[in-house]
């Protein structure tokens, strides 16, 4: 059985739904460790109080709830560095759930899936979260808070 990712299309690559097959699959997607070329723009938070100061500031932000094995974290991640780059006005804050410290934010906010996006404004969720590999409706989102 296969797997088509969103925004498949007819000829390109599709995941074979076997645990060993599908990282084939994700393999050749950029990772989503660090802020090397393929995630420019985003800042990777290291402990709890870093990532307070950035969601409680003025400057509103975008909050990637991630983890380095998740395929869809690193699939979207090109667009995450895209979009940063595209709203300066905003801050784009990585969130690495398999840290220490970051397993109670992520269950105090009630982060299930991966990727999860939250949208804050002074530490207030100020737009709906985006869960999942969903392009358009991230970009959506993003507009919408840069636009508050």
């Amino acid at each position: 059985m296969t797997v088509c990712p969103a925004d498949w299309k007819p000829g390109e690559r599709t995941i074979i739904a076997d645990s060993e097959k599908s990282m084939d699959y994700f393999s050749g997607v950029a990772e989503h460790e660090g802020d090397g070329a393929d995630y420019k723009g985003v800042v990777s938070v290291t402990s709890r109080k870093e990532y307070d100061t950035l969601v409680n500031a003025d400057k509103p932000s975008v909050v990637d709830f991630m983890a380095p094995w998740c395929g869809k974290c690193r699939m979207i991640a090109p667009l995450v560095s895209e979009l940063a780059l595209k709203h300066p006005d905003l801050t784009f804050v990585k969130v690495d759930t398999t840290r220490d410290g970051f397993q109670g934010l992520s269950e105090e906010l009630g982060v299930k899936a991966l990727p999860a996006f939250k949208f804050f404004r002074g530490g207030q969720e100020v737009v709906d979260q985006v869960v999942g590999y969903k392009k358009r409706p991230l970009e959506e989102a993003v507009e919408k808070l840069s636009s508050l």
